[in-house]
């Protein structure tokens, strides 16, 4: 699973990997490989253009040999979701 910056509605958004079942993910990490099954995730969302950041909490049920990536919803202000989707 992988939190790459991204753009949506042509603005820079960064999503950051907080958590996975309550465990600190460290911050100079982009990707983590996780077991098949259900896994929390915590996420932040940051829009580049007006500095705000939002944390979201993502369920996610991952199969054994998944590709999946996390995936902001974010207007010029603010992120208005996170998703995670499989590659």
């Amino acid at each position: 699973m992988r939190a790459d910056p991204v753009m949506s509605a042509g603005l820079p958004v960064q999503l950051r990997l907080r958590q996975v079942n309550g465990r600190d993910v460290a911050l100079a990490s982009s990707a983590v490989e996780l077991p098949p099954g259900k896994h929390e995730l915590l996420v932040d969302c940051r829009v580049e253009e007006s500095g705000s950041v939002r944390r979201f909490a993502v369920e996610a049920e991952l199969e054994a040999g998944g590709r999946y990536r996390l995936v902001a919803n974010a207007t010029a202000r603010n992120c208005e979701a996170v998703e995670l989707i499989g590659d």
